[in-house]
């Protein structure tokens, strides 16, 4: 009896491995597989689907007008606020948020005069939209009438600063 017991459970390890027998023989190739050199791993890692170049501030509209959606004006003024702070040298993460990103550039400005000159009397502004903008995309939120003063404040210096360093 003890006998077919473990013929049993040799079968049945046998039959397991035979199915996954090219997962075993792929992990042990990468064990023994030499290293590429590093100008055809460079090569190989390459993005083969084009880049979009991101879109500049100039080719947004103000949509703080009366009548717009609330959700639309937060969502694109945050958009142009970010095209406008990346023409400037400070760019989004892809990990952060816009919340995060706000309170990095409110971080900088501590240090940096730039970037504090960056935000200037609109910082608050910039602060309510960033949080309002992940309420409104991240979550089911709305804008409130706040928010979207904020946004209109924010697009005034925007456009004060831009038609400065034109």
């Amino acid at each position: 009896m003890r006998f077919l017991l473990i013929a049993g459970l040799i079968a049945i390890v046998a039959v397991f491995v035979y199915r996954i027998r090219n997962q075993i023989l792929d992990f042990f190739r990468s064990l023994f597989q030499r290293d590429l050199p590093e100008t055809v791993a460079a090569e190989s890692k390459t993005i083969t689907k084009p880049v979009t170049p991101p879109r500049l501030f100039s080719s947004f509209d103000n949509p703080c007008v009366p009548g717009a959606d609330p959700k639309r004006v937060v969502v694109v003024t945050f958009q142009a606020f970010e095209a406008w702070t990346r023409e400037r040298g400070y760019v989004r993460r892809q990990d952060e948020t816009p919340a995060e990103f706000i309170a990095r550039l409110r971080q900088l400005g501590r240090h940096d005069a730039e970037a504090r000159e960056l935000l200037g009397t609109a910082e608050n502004s910039a602060v309510r939209l960033g949080s309002t903008y992940d309420r409104v995309a991240y979550g089911r939120g709305t804008a409130s009438r706040q928010d979207i003063q904020a946004a209109a404040s924010l697009w005034k210096r925007m456009l004060r600063r831009d038609a400065v360093l034109r």
